[in-house]
């Protein structure tokens, strides 16, 4: 149908393509080449935990990634950056179960923007660095630098956050790893076009700032034991016995999601084993070892197979038992994937595959052509799909709701044809010259051992943090905030958005006097009516609410006296010795914040008051 591919090319593919930016395995850097570094990891348990009931591949990367840089980054401190002490409780728990040691590595609450800027770099396990960015904006644009990684970025959610770095304060000490060259061009693409959008909008192309890093996802090389090791043998002996496989029987394996519309379509992988199979005559069993979506999807994967590939034996396993995920590999002779979807980016499998020592069929799509060469880890088995403008209805539907991302992504992985005649051409091939065999799984280790192996992958993060680190000294800031003027411009002070609403502004010259409400008794009822305490949390507490009265009870007080003294009151501890409380060190301007936000709202149930003629008409200029 679409040709096939040489059967067993001369030499490998040699484009660019097959380039990442990594480090060869023995130019790992020793710490003493490193200046200070530390980082902080974005945890949010679902980004990084492999063991619910969905098992996805953004979570086995957040889980290897987290395992390995804790193992491996030559950083000098590590923080974990959580919203909340029990998803730091949680992290901590989560990093013990792996008998690694979390003491050392400090929580930073995500709540507060300042806490960041203790690392030099924030690590997000997602590509959305524009709100990261935002709020980063509001403390200081050089504090530290922001590192997001790609995964999917066929969703209108990741589409979009790709799209905001065109107009996010993102700054060239950031950085979006694309974990291949595949996934940075459709990156590059949604910033090109937004980019066009914004010079025909204004009339200048923004530039974007952000690099673009390619650094790949890793594996443990160590995990997986090779069929030349000791305990390879061992358990391939032991997976073959329990699942009847006869040694010379051929073994065909498949792991991941068994889900035709979002992962690979399992009849083209049918149809070519089962043409293997009747031209070789040999035995084959197929593994497909991942986990099923619903019922539905079981029912057509168990349904289908002994249709359309009866000479087979299908066995089926559960991929999210770590026994299975960790052992499979040594049962079989031949890795197939043969991806077809576009949510799809670089491809964790094989690259497990080849580190277990597996020679691997593959569909020409995605990250794959840069992972595998062709003729020499394995082969790559042609595919075709539509011209470009054939999806452009499907895109608009999806676009407004009228289908879900599921369809979006099995529509147009429908119209993804992949080679059958070839694939099965190529499986002829392998399963006739096992010598073959076990060169391509002989390359594939060693391919991942130098480029996917997590410690070589791990030095290449710490590589690039260095870099970001030091261009926050001496890269230009772009776009630096305006000095009164929101760091975040649709998150403007509502004091300042609507100052033109009331008919004065509290000014530090103004006069505050005890009014009707100020007896004790009346402040009581007035603050325990629910209602009013509304927006406590950004006043003074209770206590200091008492403290402030009493400075009142002296006397009349200008606003800048009141300033003085309450500045003066944190400065010193207390000015009564019998209010019992704590007060923890805060910042002059959020202490005057918290001291205007209490005045207003003690002038509001008239428990003070202006000195008459303080306050004007509403032609008064405001401020």
């Amino acid at each position: 149908m679409l040709g096939l591919a040489k059967r067993r090319p001369a030499r490998a593919d040699r484009d660019d393509r097959d380039r990442v930016l990594m480090r060869p395995n023995s130019l790992c850097h020793p710490a003493s080449l490193m200046s200070s570094l530390s980082a902080a990891v974005f945890y949010a348990p679902d980004g990084y935990d492999t063991g619910g009931k969905r098992l996805l591949g953004r979570q086995a990367a957040g889980e290897g990634f987290l395992k390995a840089v804790l193992r491996y980054s030559q950083c000098d401190r590590l923080y974990c950056y959580a919203y909340d002490r029990p998803t730091f409780d949680q992290f901590q728990q989560q990093v013990r179960s792996w008998g690694l040691d979390p003491q050392g590595i400090d929580w930073l609450p995500a709540s507060d923007p300042q806490s960041a800027t203790q690392a030099d770099v924030l690590y997000h396990p997602a590509p959305g660095l524009g709100d990261l960015a935002w709020r980063r904006r509001l403390v200081d644009q050089r504090g530290y630098g922001l590192c997001g990684v790609t995964h999917t970025t066929a969703s209108r959610a990741a589409m979009e956050s790709i799209g905001q770095l065109a107009i996010a304060p993102v700054q060239s000490w950031d950085a979006l790893i694309c974990t291949s060259q595949a996934v940075r061009y459709s990156v590059e693409q949604v910033l090109e076009h937004w980019s066009e959008y914004l010079a025909q909008q204004f009339g200048q192309r923004p530039q974007i700032a952000v690099e673009l890093p390619v650094i790949p996802l890793g594996v443990e090389c160590d995990r997986f034991a090779g069929h030349d090791t000791a305990r390879g043998q061992e358990q391939r002996q032991q997976w073959r016995q329990q699942l009847q496989i006869a040694t010379d029987d051929i073994v065909i394996l498949f792991v991941g999601r068994l889900i035709a519309y979002a992962k690979a379509h399992p009849i083209p992988m049918y149809l070519a084993i089962e043409r293997a199979a009747q031209r070789t005559g040999r035995r084959i069993h197929l593994i497909q070892a991942g986990w099923f979506e619903s019922d539905r999807d079981e029912a057509m994967f168990k349904e289908t197979m002994p249709t359309l590939c009866p000479s087979v034996n299908g066995i089926f396993l559960d991929g999210r038992d770590h026994h299975v995920r960790d052992s499979i590999w040594s049962a079989a002779d031949i890795f197939i994937s043969l991806a077809d979807n576009i949510q799809e980016t670089f491809g964790l499998t094989p690259i497990e595959a080849m580190a277990a020592g597996l020679p691997v069929v593959v569909s020409d799509w995605n990250g794959y052509k840069e992972s595998i060469r062709h003729g020499v880890e394995g082969l790559r088995v042609p595919t075709v799909s539509p011209p470009r403008g054939s999806g452009v209805t499907l895109a608009q539907d999806y676009y407004d709701d009228r289908i879900n991302y599921s369809t979006y992504v099995g529509e147009s992985a429908s119209a993804v044809a992949i080679d059958i005649d070839g694939c099965a051409a190529s499986l002829v091939d392998l399963i006739e010259h096992p010598d073959w065999r076990r060169q391509l799984g002989a390359n594939g280790q060693q391919r991942a051992r130098s480029i996917y192996d997590w410690q070589v992958v791990i030095a290449s993060y710490d590589d690039l943090w260095q870099q970001m680190r030091d261009r926050q000294v001496t890269a230009p800031e772009r776009a630096p905030v305006i000095p009164g003027r929101p760091a975040i411009p649709t998150l403007e002070d509502p004091f300042s958005a609507f100052a033109h609403y009331p008919s004065q502004i509290l000014q530090d010259q103004d006069t505050i006097a005890l009014s009707a409400n100020a007896h004790p008794t009346q402040v009581t009822l007035l603050r325990n009516i629910w209602p009013n305490r509304i927006g406590d949390r950004n006043r003074l507490t209770d206590a200091e609410l008492v403290a402030l009265l009493d400075r009142l009870q002296s006397g009349d007080q200008r606003v800048h006296q009141l300033i003085d003294w309450w500045l003066q009151y944190h400065a010193v501890g207390t000015v009564n010795p019998e209010v019992d409380r704590e007060i923890a060190v805060d910042q002059p301007v959020t202490l005057r914040r918290r001291l205007y936000l209490t005045l207003t709202y003690l002038l509001k149930f008239d428990i003070v008051q202006l000195r008459p003629g303080a306050i004007e008409t509403s032609d008064r200029v405001h401020r």
